[in-house]
C-alpha cells in the first residue's frame, strides 16, 4: 500500500540579475531538495522575469518560478526554510492543494525551465 502524501505548490521569486544558467541551477537544486526530503516534483515552471508589485530586498523585478510537488506533511517546512536562507530567493509562498494524494498516481510533467 502506498503512503499518502500532500500536494503542494510553491511560488518563489529569484533575483533578476541571475543569468539563465544560474537560475536554472537554482531551480534544479530545489527540485533535487524535494526528492531528498522524500517528495516528488510534478512540474517546475519558470514564468520569466516580471515586475514585482512592491519593492523587496531593494529589488523591483524578479524571476518567477512555480514548483508543483507532493511530499509528506513535513516537507513544506523544510523546503520553505531552504528557500528562506537562499540568497538568490527574494520571496516564497507555499500552499497545500490537496491533503491526501497517492504519490504512485501522480503524473510527472515535463519541466519548463
Amino acid at each position: 500500500m502506498a503512503e499518502h502524501m500532500r500536494e503542494y505548490e510553491t511560488i518563489y521569486v529569484m533575483r533578476p540579475e541571475l543569468d539563465d544558467k544560474a537560475a536554472k541551477d537554482v531551480m534544479l537544486g530545489k527540485k533535487d531538495l524535494v526528492e531528498r526530503l522524500g517528495g516528488k516534483t510534478i512540474k517546475v515552471t519558470a514564468m520569466g522575469r516580471r515586475k514585482l508589485l512592491w519593492e523587496t530586498k531593494k529589488e523591483t523585478r524578479g524571476i518567477f518560478v512555480h514548483h508543483h510537488f507532493v511530499g509528506p506533511n513535513t516537507i513544506v517546512k523544510e523546503f520553505d526554510r531552504a528557500l528562506s536562507i537562499d540568497d538568490n530567493v527574494l520571496i516564497r509562498h507555499s500552499v497545500v492543494l490537496n491533503k491526501e494524494v497517492n504519490p504512485e498516481l501522480i503524473k510527472v510533467e515535463e519541466d519548463q525551465l
